[in-house]
């Protein structure tokens, strides 16, 4: 007996269905695996971001080294702007050196008094000096090689020194806002009972000098 024309079209709509059937159930979907990995790909959260970011604002405002910055933040010093600085005899040793009027031969002990150099504005002491006190307002003294102690009264005098192993700030009201900038080494020790003077490296003196003395 001959087959019916009919069944070949229904022989192949049961053959595509059952292969169909066979693919859907050899491949499972996972939505909710997928869902997850994407997530855990993704990175750091909201929370981890304010973390991140709150570190980031206390880190620039912390103090760098008070020996080699002064008062300076890290966020001071990354927003310095050089096109403010005047880089003259107090923002630059080269221009104090070339601005000298007065030199002060070496001796154990050096004094520098104001009073007695009415006329000069940038002096040096020469190589050789032990130990030096300033006492003056509104200075600017270059001390060569390498030194003791250096005391610094009065106020609004700048330092350029190679190194002292101690400096020493004076005690009144008025011994404020003096600058000792060195260029070999910080001091190993620092008496300052103000609180408001600086020590800082000299590379450094422009940027220091454009930071807050006041903590």
């Amino acid at each position: 007996m001959p087959r019916s024309p009919l069944l070949y079209p229904a022989c192949i709509l049961v053959s595509g269905l059952l292969a169909l059937s066979g693919c859907s159930a050899g491949q499972p979907i996972s939505i909710g695996t997928t869902s997850t990995a994407s997530a855990k790909a993704h990175g750091p959260t909201s929370s981890d971001e304010g973390d991140e970011e709150d570190k980031d604002d206390e880190d620039a405002t912390k103090p760098l080294d008070p020996l080699e910055y002064g008062n300076c933040t890290s966020s001071e010093v990354r927003d310095y702007d050089d096109d403010l600085t005047d880089n003259d005899e107090e923002d630059n040793r080269a221009q104090a050196e070339a601005q000298v009027t007065k030199v002060v031969p070496a001796s154990d002990q050096v004094d520098v008094t104001g009073d007695d150099l009415s006329a000069d504005r940038v002096v040096k002491v020469s190589a050789g000096a032990r130990d030096v006190t300033i006492t003056a307002t509104n200075l600017v003294v270059i001390i060569e090689g390498e030194i003791e102690s250096l005391t610094v009264r009065g106020f609004d005098n700048t330092v350029w020194i190679g190194s002292s192993k101690k400096v020493t700030f004076g005690s009144s009201d008025g011994d404020n806002l003096n600058y000792v900038f060195w260029s070999s080494g910080p001091p190993q020790s620092k008496v300052d009972p103000q609180g408001l003077n600086v020590i800082g490296k000299d590379a450094h003196a422009p940027v220091i000098r454009s930071c807050r003395v006041f903590s």
